[in-house]
């Protein structure tokens, strides 16, 4: 019987880190061509994502891997996604480039030579992690949102490290009659795949840990202030778990997807009724109708169902605010951060459940905005 291949990828960014850790953080920025300043254990430069004027994004060793992350917006991610954003590369090119840039020359070789081959002549799925079967964690008062999302979304890897989750979005374009730009949801950092970390214990369904039962692709979750609470995870293979899930233990209530016009919609009513609420001594309710009488930045707005059609209208729609939602995730709050007269769009599939979730929200925003339904 053939040994099973194994997908040498993951080997290969073990060995990358660990040379680029060994140039440290300020080494790591010369050679990126990035200025910067120490400011204690962290070497700070202007952050790639954002544009700003003072460095506020940190590079820094854990654990023995050079890490980054941006005080100001929130990006970050291990050395080789800092290469990605730079260099503006997708995740192998970034590799084969932070090879060179760490004196991994054979490794930088091996890359080149990995994608001269086509697409199925790789491996496309690594071997399962050796992982302790997890326990839910106990319920604490932030229930909806695992205290540790965050790092782990800023451990999870580029779309195109997983060839499992490319083919899995090429076969729902047949579906949904759309192309799903991958590179495009690369760069705007609308979903990524799961971290060659050992991942944590809300990780899992019935069927196993996320790897194990293919909810290879993440997407960030955000609650009402713009503020990334917690993720969903995408099946990409057949299974008998759902075809989506939140952090096992946790729910998703009250939490949204956004694309980076959705985020800034959310966070800038989040911060003008904090405003008022400070300055003027207003009431929350208030406060909510005073930010709702500005003036409307946007002239549409969109709420898609599902993941799949999410980052489909976050791609068909890239200067516009797009949310998504699932069951039980629009509430009042979120509700209160839409401005009155835009256009709303609702997208979801022309059936029963589709139908209640556009009702629930459009009752939410009744006389505010013009309503339109769209069905996929």
């Amino acid at each position: 019987m053939t040994a099973a291949l194994t997908d040498p990828v993951p080997a290969w960014r073990d060995r990358v880190q660990a040379s680029l850790a060994a140039l440290g953080g300020e080494g790591l920025a010369s050679a990126l061509g990035l200025e910067g300043k120490r400011e204690s254990a962290d070497f700070k430069v202007l952050c790639p994502v954002h544009n700003e004027r003072t460095p506020s994004c940190g590079i820094a060793e854990r654990d023995g891997h050079l890490v980054w992350h941006c005080f100001g917006c929130d990006a970050g991610g291990d050395a080789i996604d800092l290469v990605m954003r730079v260099r503006g590369l997708q995740f192998l090119d970034a590799l084969e480039a932070a090879a060179d840039l760490s004196g991994e020359h054979g490794v930088s070789s091996e890359l080149r030579e990995y994608q001269s081959k086509p697409r199925t002549a790789r491996r496309a799925r690594p071997a399962p992690r050796a992982v302790s079967p997890p326990k839910p964690p106990p319920k604490t008062a932030d229930w909806n949102h695992p205290p540790d999302a965050r790092a782990f979304w800023r451990a999870c890897v580029p779309l195109t490290s997983s060839n499992e989750a490319v083919a899995y979005l090429r076969s729902r374009e047949q579906t949904h009659g759309e192309r799903f730009d991958i590179e495009a949801i690369e760069a705007r950092d609308l979903a990524r795949v799961l971290p060659v970390t050992p991942l944590p214990s809300w990780a899992f369904s019935k069927g196993g840990t996320w790897d194990e039962t293919g909810h290879m692709i993440v997407l960030p979750a955000f609650n009402a202030n713009g503020e990334r609470a917690s993720v969903r995870a995408m099946r990409v293979r057949d299974g008998a778990s759902p075809k989506r899930l939140p952090p096992a233990g946790f729910t998703c209530k009250g939490l949204v997807l956004a694309n980076e016009h959705g985020v800034e919609l959310l966070a800038d009513s989040a911060e003008r009724e904090a405003i008022h609420e400070f300055e003027g001594g207003l009431s929350r309710i208030d406060a909510r109708l005073e930010t709702q009488r500005r003036t409307v930045r946007w002239p549409t707005i969109n709420l898609a169902e599902g993941e799949p059609d999410f980052l489909l209208d976050a791609l068909l729609e890239p200067g516009l605010p797009v949310l998504g939602l699932w069951s039980g995730s629009w509430t009042l709050d979120i509700a209160a951060r839409v401005p009155n007269a835009p256009t709303f769009v609702v997208s979801t599939d022309q059936d029963e459940r589709g139908d209640k979730y556009a009702r629930e929200v459009l009752e939410t925003l009744k006389g505010r905005v013009t309503p339109r339904r769209r069905y996929r």
